[in-house]
């Protein structure tokens, strides 16, 4: 034990640690805590208020501690408690941990707290107990030297970002007491070639695996009932992607660039498909929209160099069916598919919307008729 604080002064403690250098209550053999004196519980924290020192080696936090005669219980890791930071008044600047090799968490340790360990690059694997329930926002950010993760059962809640940029991942196992992949959680983790998403999960969130490029496969499970904006942008090594009966929205940019994609079944219960959804996937060849679907963003297609045919559901009000089409173009009431190789757009078209033809370089030809009054920017851009 470093320091001990005496019973007395515990409640005045707070201000009289915003005139120090120090950010915690107590240190016991070198891990320090802040200590719930009412409920016998200790946070483990960082020592200095600008977090300038770390930890350093492998640690092993204990599952409890005696201070001053009274047995407290370490039932959580704090924020940023691993990290090692500047404080710069109203904001502070990140500074890579490269000393810390490895931390043991005990199973006391309920939740892991936003930036617990971000920037920690020298930890490779952890090993989290099954008493965790929530693991916080940017928990392993930027945890590059990170080769392996078991997530437990007892997990209900992963943080946005929280494994952003652990690009030594190479597998994520997500257990079954998670029911949504929130924002960026998985996020250029470019080392992640197999994630298993369980049934329990009703959402993918945006940029949940963005940046993945080494991803080949995904199941999503028929829970999902949402594909958010980003959810798999970059993901250039996906090459099949089996959309379940439960989605009803694909989200903006949703498999934007993924380039290696060649399959994409798009089943009735999506209602609505996001702008530049599938831009930029030039592996794929055909395209089926079902006749669900009653929204569609601008360049949902586009860049889309190897697309020969889109299918429209006949019975689908909204949209126009022709062979051989790979574009779309936008009316007065909504959007239609239309045109690729050589396309006749319908009488009745007042507008062609928004990079509508971009990057079709298989376009020879485009008859125009006399209700189009209004041709959008990026229409025919790269068509060559």
């Amino acid at each position: 034990m470093k320091r001990t604080i005496p019973k007395s002064v515990v409640t005045v403690f707070a201000v009289w640690c915003s005139l120090t250098a120090y950010a915690y209550d107590v240190c016991v053999d070198g891990i320090f805590y802040n200590l719930d004196i009412n409920n016998k519980t200790a946070a483990v924290t960082y020592e200095a208020a600008d977090g300038e020192s770390c930890y350093k080696g492998d640690i092993v936090i204990p599952e409890s501690f005696i201070f001053e005669g009274v047995t407290f219980s370490v039932t959580s890791i704090g924020r940023r408690a691993f990290c090692k930071w500047k404080d710069k008044g109203k904001s502070w600047t990140l500074k890579e941990n490269t000393v810390l090799t490895s931390v043991s968490i005990p199973s006391s340790v309920t939740s892991i707290g936003g930036g617990a360990f971000l920037d920690c690059k020298r930890l490779t694997d952890v090993d989290i107990p099954n008493s965790v329930t929530s693991i916080g926002d940017s928990a392993f950010y930027l945890c590059t030297g990170l080769t392996s993760v078991s997530i437990p059962n007892s997990v209900t809640y992963i943080g946005e970002s929280a494994f952003y940029l652990c690009t030594g991942l190479t597998a994520v196992s997500i257990p079954n007491s998670v029911t949504s992949i929130g924002k960026s959680t998985f996020d250029c983790c470019s080392g992640l070639t197999v994630v298993d998403i369980p049934n329990s999960v009703t959402s993918i969130g945006e940029s949940a695996f963005s940046g993945c490029y080494r991803l080949t496969s995904v199941d999503i499970p028929n829970s999902v009932t949402s594909i958010g904006v980003h959810a798999f942008y970059g993901c250039g090594g996906l090459t099949t992607v089996d959309i379940p009966n439960s989605v009803t929205s694909i989200g903006h940019y949703a498999f934007m660039d993924c380039r290696g994609l060649t399959t994409a079944t798009i089943p009735n219960s999506v209602t609505s498909i996001g702008g530049r959804a599938f831009y930029g996937c030039s592996g794929l060849t055909a395209v089926s929209i079902p006749n669900s679907v009653t929204s569609i963003g601008s360049g949902v297609f586009s860049n889309c160099s190897g697309l020969t045919a889109i299918t429209v559901a006949s019975d689908n009000p909204i949209y126009d069916s022709r062979a051989n089409c790979n574009a779309i173009i936008e009316t007065s009431s909504n959007l239609l598919v239309a045109g690729c190789k050589n396309t006749t757009i319908p009488n009745g078209v007042t507008s062609i919307g928004y990079e509508a033809f971009s990057g079709c370089s298989g376009l020879t030809a485009v008859n125009i008729p006399n209700s189009v009054i209004y041709i959008r920017s990026g229409a025919f851009y790269k068509c060559i």
